[in-house]
């Protein structure tokens, strides 16, 4: 079980990563938190703070991310793909 101190921390480091507008600084940071934390314990993270940013965004930039990234999951569980990879291929997209 993680300590609070470790949940705060995972916290931060994935809201702080999907604002990264560098998409290959985005993947870095996201690859350094995937060796230490599961997909599923970040995921549930990035829909938070996506679906916070797209409530705040007059662009529409973060409702499309939101958009793929819940299909990036659907198709990870029906196709067989590693969650691993369909977070990546939509953090890149």
């Amino acid at each position: 079980k993680e300590s609070n101190g470790k949940k705060d921390t995972l916290f931060a480091d994935v809201s702080s990563m999907i604002v990264i507008n560098d998409k290959k600084s985005r993947w870095l940071h996201y690859q350094a938190l995937a060796e230490q934390h599961s997909a599923e314990a970040m995921l549930g993270i990035i829909y938070w703070k996506v679906r916070d940013m797209m409530m705040k965004d007059s662009t529409g930039s973060y409702k499309t991310l939101y958009e793929q990234l819940i299909t990036a999951h659907a198709a990870a569980w029906k196709g067989g793909v590693p969650l691993e990879l369909a977070i990546e291929k939509v953090l890149l997209s």
